[in-house]
């Protein structure tokens, strides 16, 4: 698994991407590293491992509360970034699929992702001798919001929010296509609809 833009894209609010190899394509574990170390350069207040169930407005005044693992949180604004977790409640819902309807599927579970550079790109394929019997053909998802339980969607299913901000007093959006422009789904759009978002949120936690 590897990005579809050059290294030089991977650049970040406050550090741009410095490497050796600006032209090449990282694979998932150096975008891992580089995330976390760039967690660790601005010390920022990370709580990782933390799944978040369902956002609701908060019963006792202004704001939300969140459902998460680890208890009930309450907050004034939240920044909804979740990316596109649709990819793998799609991949849950084939398996819960082979499940239900005791189809013929194997038993273990194969790596989701094999390295773009692991073998060179198949340009045919006899399904007969494969022994493939059916083919998903999976061009794309969109997110899952289900969760966000105060969410407003427009008629293809994507939050309505106007360059990333919601109707919805406090609540923002980051990671969707076409916030600010054509880039707002990858790491150089996020970084820059992030400083757009970042006053507007400011202000408005100054006006609370």
């Amino acid at each position: 698994m590897r990005l579809v833009a050059p290294n030089w894209h991977f650049g970040l609010p406050g550090l741009p991407y410095s490497g050796d190899d600006p032209d090449g394509f990282m694979g998932r574990d150096e975008v891992v590293a580089r995330l976390e170390g760039y967690a660790l350069t601005f010390a920022l207040p990370l709580r990782r491992g933390v799944q978040v169930a369902a956002i609701t407005p908060h019963p006792g005044g202004p704001g939300f509360q969140l459902a998460t693992s680890v208890g009930p949180v309450a907050a004034r604004q939240v920044v909804i970034a979740a990316g596109d977790a649709a990819a793998a409640d799609f991949c849950a819902a084939v398996d819960g699929h082979v499940r239900v309807s005791g189809a013929a599927a194997p038993l273990e579970q194969p790596p989701r992702f094999a390295e773009a550079d692991a073998a060179a790109p198949a340009t045919t394929l006899d399904i007969a001798a494969a022994a493939i019997t059916a083919l998903i053909w999976a061009t794309g998802y969109r997110p899952d919001i289900a969760w966000l339980k105060l969410s407003a969607c427009d008629a293809q299913g994507d939050p309505i929010a106007r360059q990333g901000v919601s109707a919805y007093r406090g609540r923002y959006f980051l990671g969707l296509e076409w916030r600010h422009g054509a880039q707002s789904y990858i790491f150089p759009g996020l970084a820059q609809d992030a400083a757009c978002l970042a006053p507007i949120s400011a202000a408005r936690a100054q006006r609370d």
